[in-house]
């Protein structure tokens, strides 16, 4: 009994600490899926009740299609915080992770605190999110087998970098190497970054969708040929 109450208030201590921080959470959500919806409604939760005294800011697109380059500058726009992380409403996470990073962030441009995306099954979400949100993620236990694979799913960089940037590309909708470009211009810019390797997130299941258009007459060639240049040191 002794030992529960003790970890009952170390876990009060990291969620006061937790909600004192400088922080700007930058979230895209697809509000066009039902699934997608029902992941988010549960996970924001999560982050109301772990990182209640920050800002996580979500959605924001003018026009009825899902960008997610347009609502990721549309969130900072409106955003105060000095801390700035770039994630999407269905990934969960260990909140902790966001803690032990944030030093780091006075010697690399950006800190990725996970080295692989595991991918959670259909069943498995629909009983995650049946779950209270204030149990640690790490303490679900999954039916299914979640392959790690490797994902720019949750960035944290600083207000000041992501300003001088000038946010991400919003000509090309829905493509992920806009942010795979945002990321070589801090390198480019302002140094490595820094990975958590053994470290790892999570993402809700929720059904793929085959956007039509991905920017009328652009050539991705180059896109999908260019190499990763970033240099960064792992942890």
């Amino acid at each position: 009994m002794q030992i529960v109450f003790i970890l009952d208030i170390l876990k009060e201590i990291i969620m006061e600490i937790s909600t004192k921080l400088n922080i700007s959470f930058l979230i895209a959500f697809n509000e066009g899926c039902s699934e997608t919806k029902k992941n988010w409604n549960w996970n924001k939760q999560r982050y109301n009740f772990f990182m209640k005294s920050n800002e996580f800011i979500y959605g924001n697109c003018k026009n009825n299609y899902y960008n997610f380059e347009e609502q990721i500058n549309n969130n900072f726009n409106i955003s105060k915080n000095e801390i700035i992380v770039i994630t999407n409403s269905n990934i969960v996470f260990d909140f902790n992770l966001i803690n032990e990073v944030i030093p780091l962030l006075k010697k690399y441009s950006y800190v990725k605190p996970y080295q692989l995306k595991n991918l959670i099954s259909k069943n498995d979400t629909i009983n995650i999110i049946k779950n209270s949100h204030t149990q640690n993620i790490d303490d679900f236990v999954f039916d299914a087998d979640m392959p790690g694979i490797t994902s720019d799913d949750l960035i944290i960089t600083t207000r000041e970098r992501f300003k001088k940037i000038g946010g991400l590309d919003e000509y090309n909708i829905e493509w992920d190497y806009s942010l795979d470009f945002f990321l070589q211009k801090l390198v480019e810019l302002f140094g490595p970054y820094a990975m958590l390797i053994r470290k790892k997130i999570w993402s809700l299941y929720y059904p793929k969708v085959d956007y039509p258009s991905y920017g009328s007459g652009v050539n991705l060639t180059p896109l999908i040929n260019k190499k990763d240049q970033r240099r960064g040191d792992f942890f």
